[in-house]
């Protein structure tokens, strides 16, 4: 059975607490405490079929892992304005791709 960590936080206070849930009940957690999409996206992430983009640039020299959507067409529909906010902030050489599958932290390398 598969379990997962969740470390609780509300608001803009953290805790320290851990909460191990089993991946059903996550389900149904993320689902009502969630929107159900964000929800959806998650697990999709969790189980490797959410959609990224992996961003490149050269000046920085950074990686940017932009998602996770549930679809190729969601992702290609955002995409364009997280480029262009990129290019806005100075971003130079900038190169995509899109993958299929989970990603985790860090998101920006």
């Amino acid at each position: 059975m598969l379990e997962i960590k969740i470390f609780v936080r509300q608001g803009s206070q953290s805790f320290n607490d851990l909460l191990i849930i089993t991946s059903a009940e996550w389900c149904l957690h993320a689902l009502a405490l969630m929107s159900p999409l964000r929800g959806l996206r998650r697990l999709g992430n969790i189980v490797g079929f959410a959609w990224w983009a992996k961003v490149e640039t050269n000046e920085p020299k950074a990686t940017y892992w932009f998602g996770p959507f549930l679809t190729r067409r969601s992702l290609q529909a955002h995409l364009s304005t997280f480029v262009e906010d990129l290019s806005v902030e100075g971003s130079d050489s900038i190169k995509h791709s899109m993958i299929r599958g989970s990603r985790g932290e860090p998101l920006t390398i």
